[in-house]
């Protein structure tokens, strides 16, 4: 008896009420496509690089199917910081000056760089909120993960 009162009480407070969580997905899965056609552009995914998978993260131009856009999507996200997009290795790794670019190619002059700018949006947009890579009106410049170390 003193079970059943206890579960009435429960349901008639509020415990029985189910709440539907938002949860957000960042980077946007949806924009991903845009995201890996930036690394394209910049030669990520050229012989000796992310063709094949290097470092736990890999490009492949030619196969767009779902499955690999999705595995190519679950890879990168590992290298990204939801709190602190700017500490990102996924984009870290490849701008010129920062530590964490010691042992890669450089892709992005500075983070004014178009594809630096394009990537640092797709990781930071929130909900359609924010600017998205859609909205950064630039074309990144091809084959800049060949830019020479000074």
């Amino acid at each position: 008896m003193a079970c059943r009162l206890l579960v009435i009480i429960c349901i008639l407070s509020g415990c029985g009420e189910v709440t539907k969580l938002q949860l957000e997905i960042r980077p946007s899965q949806a924009e991903y496509p845009e995201a890996k056609a930036v690394f394209v552009t910049v030669g990520c995914s050229r012989g000796g690089c992310h063709l094949t998978t290097t470092g736990d993260f890999k490009v492949d131009p030619d196969d767009n199917s779902p499955v690999n856009l999705d595995v190519e999507y679950q890879m990168a996200k590992l290298f990204v910081n939801l709190e602190q997009p700017d500490d990102s290795i996924l984009v870290r790794v490849a701008l010129k000056g920062d530590e964490a670019a010691a042992t890669h190619k450089l892709c992005f002059e500075n983070e004014n760089a178009c594809g630096y700018r394009k990537v640092d949006a797709w990781l930071r947009a929130k909900n359609g909120e924010d600017t998205s890579i859609g909205d950064v009106d630039c074309t990144p410049i091809e084959g800049a993960c060949a830019i020479v170390r000074p």
